[in-house]
């Protein structure tokens, strides 16, 4: 017991010397200074950037270094995605991800690229997204060449094996046979036909639409948007610039262009009409989600609107949905909100999971949340703690070289300037009370929300059409 009081007190003597202050006697308590007090330098952060280059055939390529360990990471952006699908086979850019990891292409067949990337120990993966689509790979440096080879081929000549494909497309039904049983997704799978309505964002598969598609269908989808001048790619880890350009020409560089332009989408329309609509379901529990478009990234409102939306609900515990829905009355098992802030709009959605019988109870104070954003400034404290909070959070933003090279490629994706990244912090903190209540009566209209609730009608605490005219939604 003597020695961990020594040590103990050892640690709390080191621990205030750091900081410049000496540790008060047990007889001298009140010379502590509380850590609100203590002064020290203000941080100061540099923002790491990649190198920028291209690749011979005009592909942009944004290269960060790191030669701590022998691993490289190497992402290519395909400016195609779920919302690219042809009308009537919805669910075709999903199967084009999913089976250009399985499907082999003109080099290797799909097993024998499986048997050569666990030969290495690395990884090749692939995520679609509504908008763009995103191919990567992880290696060991001295395995580089012969996964990029691989890499390569996958992204340029893809063959869509026939046994490949249409296990990948059974898999797919089956997936979507399943929905239904995991409400949240329904919920959120049926809010985005609902947001987007009218638009290619809102089209959703069915089990009809993934029948339609054929092989072919997934050829003619990578001949049309899997060219390089759709392409963007980010390098990381142990290679240096002139390594990377090397390597990336000797495999990308002579690939050319067939059908440039072939990929672009208008941004939806976004004056919507509010609207309420009822997702039937026989669960305990009911999802509300509320929403409406928002500023887009390259907007001066992207700013207060970001702040805006972290303290009404994407702050966690803190913020306003969390501390009045769940911790204030115990209606919600989960609630929140996210803003995603694209190139031509942004959307906005607030959502909590609540008991059935207290859905409209929860809704309405939803609606009375956002109306007090509208019509009273945010106090002091509390647009402070957003703002530092932001600008914490955007400094681990950058933790890894990837980090670093994927953020200045999605720079160039987002049509946004170099020194946006720079500028961030500044126009984070240089935000006000009246710009939240601003933004907030601007995009917050609810004359323009899109607003559905997934749950069993019959178990409402009221009905829903106390909020208005009730739509009514099927799951598929």
């Amino acid at each position: 017991m003597k020695t961990l009081l020594l040590i103990l007190n050892m640690i709390f003597v080191i621990t205030f010397t750091c900081h410049g202050v000496a540790p008060a006697s047990s007889a001298e308590p009140d010379t502590l200074i509380p850590p609100e007090r203590l002064h020290y330098a203000p941080l100061k952060f540099q923002i790491p950037r990649a190198e920028i280059a291209a690749l011979a055939n005009g592909i942009p390529l944004y290269i960060a270094e790191d030669h701590e360990l022998p691993l490289v990471k190497l992402t290519a952006l395909v400016r195609a995605g779920i919302a690219h699908d042809p009308s009537g086979k919805e669910g075709l850019a999903d199967l084009v991800g999913g089976v250009l990891l399985t499907g082999g292409t003109q080099l290797l067949s799909g097993d024998e690229i499986d048997e050569a990337l666990a030969f290495m120990a690395a990884d090749i993966d692939c995520g679609v997204y509504l908008e763009y689509t995103l191919l990567t790979l992880s290696v060991l440096r001295k395995d580089l060449d012969r996964a990029l080879e691989i890499f390569a081929s996958i992204l340029r000549n893809p063959v869509f094996e026939k046994e490949k494909f249409a296990t990948a497309k059974n898999l797919d039904i089956e997936e979507l046979r399943r929905i239904p049983d995991d409400p949240q997704n329904l919920a959120f799978r049926t809010y985005r036909k609902l947001l987007y309505r009218g638009d290619p964002r809102g089209r959703l598969s069915t089990l009809q639409s993934l029948e339609r598609i054929a092989r072919t269908d997934l050829l003619n989808y990578h001949r049309a948007h899997f060219t390089p001048g759709n392409i963007l790619l980010s390098v990381s880890g142990d290679i240096t610039v002139k390594e990377a350009l090397s390597l990336l020409n000797r495999c990308l560089g002579d690939w050319q262009e067939i059908n440039p332009g072939m990929t672009a989408l208008p941004p939806p329309r976004r004056e919507t009409e509010a609207s309420l609509t009822l997702l039937p379901k026989e669960t305990p529990q009911s999802v509300i989600i509320y929403g409406s478009f928002a500023p887009p990234i390259s907007s001066p409102d992207c700013y207060p609107f970001t702040v805006l939306d972290f303290i009404l609900g994407s702050g966690g515990f803190q913020s306003r949905m969390f501390q009045e829905i769940r911790t204030n009355r115990g209606l919600a098992y989960s609630s929140g909100s996210f803003y995603q802030a694209r190139r031509d709009y942004g959307i906005f959605e607030a959502y909590v999971f609540t008991k059935a019988e207290s859905t409209a109870q929860v809704l309405g104070l939803i609606k009375e949340i956002i109306r007090e954003f509208q019509e009273k400034e945010v106090g002091t404290g509390e647009l402070q703690w957003a703002k530092n909070a932001i600008a914490n959070n955007f400094i681990f933003t950058f933790k890894t070289a990837d980090d670093v090279a994927l953020q200045q490629m999605m720079l160039e994706y987002k049509g946004l300037p170099g020194s946006f990244l720079e500028e961030y912090p500044d126009r984070i903190a240089a935000v006000g009370a009246e710009d939240v209540r601003r933004v907030a009566a601007a995009y917050l209209d609810p004359q323009k929300s899109v607003i559905l609730v997934l749950g069993p009608e019959k178990e409402f605490d009221a009905p829903l059409s106390r909020f208005g005219t009730v739509n009514r939604e099927d799951a598929f």
